[in-house]
């Protein structure tokens, strides 16, 4: 049997029994959850918020400033990305021979047909699936879907669901992301998106962080998320802290996710928590 590095037929079958495995764990029922205390946290604290707000004496402001003022700041990031970003091209996955980003476009040349094709790309894609359990709470399986469709802007998209096998909690968030840095070693991500929730809590709000990615040697990679879930009540603190194994396109992937309840004020109380393991598919 061939054994060497990403031959036909071997790792594609090891992805399949992953995910299939991914799947048979999401569906099962954990140990312990409690969807309907979840709920219940949920409200006390937006209860909670709710009186405090009512108390805290807000000094008075000029709207129109502060809207002038952000407007700017937003004009003059997206043309710090935009100058920055221009020369950034893609491989297909991390560590791919030669380099996955690259600053200057590579072009072949057939002097045959005399066609001049572009070997690098203005975008890239990932697919991730996963199985996770939130302690305290439940768990299930989790998509997401990110990558720049040009250079350095593009999709953001996540949707979940929680089980506890009596309630279930269904999640999406959709929205963008920004490339700050992009280095074969490197890349810091901004993400803003529109969230919601549907099942045994019905909420929306917005979700903002930042995504770091880290590739130090070769298979190994490395991932850090700091967000924010901002409702209209209450707030979720988010973290996430990852470990991962490239083969060619196809990441391996292990973390712990960290979910904290709070308001504005960053009063972060109630916690749950959790670790989930899935796969990463590089376009």
């Amino acid at each position: 049997m061939d054994m060497k590095y990403g031959s036909a037929g071997l790792y594609p079958e090891k992805i399949r029994i992953i995910i299939l495995f991914i799947f048979f764990i999401s569906l099962c029922s954990p140990l312990y959850p409690d969807l309907g205390s979840f709920k219940e946290d949920i409200e006390e604290k937006e209860k909670e918020n709710s009186e405090k707000v009512e108390k805290v004496e807000k000094a008075p402001r000029n709207d129109a400033d502060e809207d002038d003022g952000f407007i700017g700041l937003m004009g003059t990031l997206l043309r710090d990305l935009f100058m920055d970003n221009m020369d950034v091209h893609y491989k297909q996955y991390p560590y791919y021979p030669g380099g996955y980003i690259r600053r200057s476009r590579y072009v072949y040349s057939d002097e045959i047909y005399g066609l001049t094709k572009a070997m690098d790309k203005n975008y890239y894609f990932t697919a991730s699936l996963s199985g996770f359990y939130m302690f305290d709470m439940g768990g299930g399986p989790w998509f997401s879907f990110s990558g720049n469709f040009y250079k350095f802007v593009g999709p953001y998209i996540d949707t979940f669901m929680v089980m506890d096998g009596k309630d279930t909690l269904n999640g999406i968030r959709v929205g963008l992301q920004f490339s700050l840095l992009q280095y074969n070693g490197f890349q810091a991500i901004f993400y803003a998106q529109w969230q919601g929730w549907y099942g045994i809590l019905q909420r929306s709000g917005e979700n903002l962080g930042f995504d770091f990615r880290i590739y130090p040697v070769k298979p190994l990679t490395l991932r850090f998320k700091l967000g924010f879930q901002i409702f209209d009540q209450f707030d979720l603190g988010e973290i996430e802290a990852q470990i991962g194994f490239m083969i060619k396109a196809w990441e391996i992937q292990a973390g712990y996710r960290w979910w904290n309840s709070g308001d504005r004020y960053f009063d972060f109380t109630q916690g749950w928590s959790g670790p989930y393991a899935g796969v990463r598919f590089y376009f």
